[in-house]
C-alpha cells in the first residue's frame, strides 16, 4: 500500500505540475498577449506623436505666413496713409489757391463797379441784388476756408463747385451789366 500512497502522491503532484503548468502557459499567453498590445499601443502613440508634430510644424509654417501678410498689410496701410495724407495737403492746397483766386476776382469785380440801376436800393429799402450776391459768395468763401480748417474734402470740393458756379454767374451779370453802359 505503500507504493500506492507513494504513487497517489506522484499522481497528485502530477496533477499539480500540470495545473501549474496549465496556469503558467495561460499565463504566458496572456503575456504575450499583453505585450503585443503594448507594442502595438507603443506603435500608435510613435505615429500620433509624428502626426501631431507634422501637424504642429504645418500650423508653425502657416502661422509664420500670416504673420508675414500682417505686416505686408501694415506696411501697405502706413504708405497709403502717408499717400492720402499728401493728397489731401495737396487737395488743401489747390482749394486754398483757388479761394485765394476767387477772392482777388471778387476784389478786382469791387473795383471796376459801375454805378447801374441795380446798385441803388430798392423803394423796400432792400439791399442792391448785385451786393447780396457778393455778400453771398464772400459768406461761402469764408465756409469753405473753415471747412478746409477741418479737412472735410468731399464736401470742401461740392462747395467749391457751387461756388465757383455762382462766381461765374455773378460775373456773367457784371460784364453784361458793364456792356449795358
Amino acid at each position: 500500500m505503500l507504493i500506492k500512497i507513494d504513487n497517489l502522491d506522484n499522481v497528485f503532484a502530477d496533477e499539480e505540475k500540470r495545473a501549474t503548468l496549465g496556469k503558467l502557459n495561460a499565463f504566458d499567453n496572456e503575456h504575450c498577449d499583453f505585450e503585443s498590445k503594448v507594442i502595438h499601443l507603443e506603435k500608435i502613440i510613435a505615429q500620433k506623436s509624428k502626426d501631431f508634430d507634422d501637424v504642429n510644424l504645418e500650423l508653425s509654417n502657416r502661422t509664420s505666413k500670416v504673420e508675414a501678410y500682417f505686416e505686408k498689410l501694415e506696411k501697405t496701410k502706413v504708405v497709403l496713409e502717408r499717400q492720402l495724407a499728401r493728397k489731401v495737403d495737396d487737395s488743401k492746397a489747390e482749394f486754398l489757391k483757388e479761394i485765394n483766386h476767387l477772392r482777388t476776382q471778387l476784389e478786382n469785380l469791387k473795383g471796376k463797379r459801375v454805378e447801374t440801376k441795380l446798385d441803388n436800393s430798392s423803394i423796400l429799402g432792400k439791399p442792391p441784388l448785385l451786393n447780396n450776391e457778393r455778400d453771398q459768395l464772400l459768406k461761402q468763401i469764408a465756409s469753405l476756408e473753415s471747412k478746409l480748417a477741418s479737412q472735410d474734402i468731399c464736401s470742401c470740393q461740392n462747395e467749391y463747385h457751387e461756388l465757383r458756379t455762382l462766381y461765374n454767374a455773378l460775373k456773367v451779370k457784371f460784364d453784361s451789366l458793364n456792356r449795358k453802359k
